[in-house]
């Protein structure tokens, strides 16, 4: 199986414009369905598609198209690399986008990337206050999974990040803001939803919900099970966490979670039970280090620190606060 993902970065480079010459043609073909639709939207002909093609496949040792009828049909790897080839392809058109923004950058502008479960958490209220605070500022922000903004963590496209840690890169700086217990989602009718708390022993003939492999709740999960030199018994994966607590209210196991994921996806459906020994998991804002924080920047964080305790004291979820909410940082002029 090919990690398609290191086949396109890797293909880029080796010679970038040829390579972006067949990939704008794979899309093509792609989302028209047929040579000849894919020749006229880049217009070209037919053959030069056809060579295009032909060339792509050299270059990646995969076959992404079997000929049918004169028809080329797509394969899984030409699904699987469609994706990241449309990435690849949405980051490179920006770079004209991205070098007018730097040109024309203020202090006052800043673009802030989050996760799902702090964009809708304690996100609006951060911004609210530094909007009324500081009017002149420009706030752009992009809300990723977990998975997709450690992706995007590589690049400089941002000034800061809420997510919850650790991210495991060089140039990422990684910042903790505040901590909260893990707890053991489940549906309501399960033998364990009446209890305030369960021992992680109690739970390994239990059936887990789990995060893929690679994402960062299912290294929390194997990490606790780890502690007592288990694993867990894992009935289902997928690669949402969220999915993964969905499913827990419905029946299909527990699910290891943090508490503000599991109020805002489980409902009146979805118990909540914590887990002994305590097990925390951190949240935190991040940024590169070759793109430290500016004026503006630092504004937006001295905003986040000063109001954080109170909106996590409206959520009624028990919380610590760490290290870098209390952290001066020296501002990049």
């Amino acid at each position: 199986m090919h990690d398609i993902s290191k086949v396109v970065i890797n293909f880029v480079y080796r010679s970038m414009l040829s390579n972006l010459k067949g990939l704008n043609a794979f899309r093509a073909v792609m989302e028209s369905g047929s040579l000849t639709d894919a020749a006229r939207r880049l217009e070209i002909t037919q053959p030069a598609v056809s060579r295009l093609i032909a060339n792509l496949e050299e270059e990646t040792c995969l076959t992404l198209f079997k000929r049918q009828r004169q028809r080329l049909v797509p394969t899984p790897e030409a699904e699987a690399f469609y994706r990241e080839a449309v990435r690849v392809l949405s980051a490179w058109e920006q770079i004209p986008k991205l070098a007018q923004d730097i040109k024309a950058r203020q202090g006052s502008q800043i673009r802030v990337v989050s996760i799902p479960r702090l964009a809708t958490g304690i996100l609006p209220d951060i911004l609210q206050t530094f909007s009324v605070r500081y009017p002149d500022s420009e706030l752009n922000v992009d809300v990723f999974s977990r998975r997709d903004l450690e992706k995007w963590s590589h690049t400089q496209q941002f000034d800061l990040g809420l997510v919850n840690l650790p991210i495991q890169n060089p140039v990422i700086e990684c910042v903790p803001i505040f901590a909260v217990r893990a707890v053991i989602a489940m549906s309501r009718d399960h033998p364990l939803s009446n209890r305030k708390t369960v021992e992680l022993r109690e739970l390994l003939e239990e059936s887990f919900v789990a995060p893929a492999e690679g994402t960062i709740m299912r290294e929390h999960l194997d990490k606790v099970f780890m502690s007592i030199g288990c694993r867990p018994n894992i009935r289902m994966e997928t690669s949402s966490s969220i999915f993964a607590a969905r499913l827990a209210t419905h029946g299909f196991g527990v699910n290891l979670i943090d508490p503000f994921t599991a109020q805002w996806v489980g409902g009146d459906k979805m118990a909540m039970v914590e887990l002994e020994p305590t097990y925390e998991i951190s949240f935190g804002y991040i940024y590169h280090l070759s793109h430290p924080p500016n004026v503006a920047t630092s504004q937006f964080i001295e905003v986040m620190k000063e109001i954080t305790p109170n909106i996590l004291d409206r959520t009624g979820v028990p919380y610590r606060l760490l290290a870098g909410a209390e952290r001066d940082l020296a501002v990049a002029e």
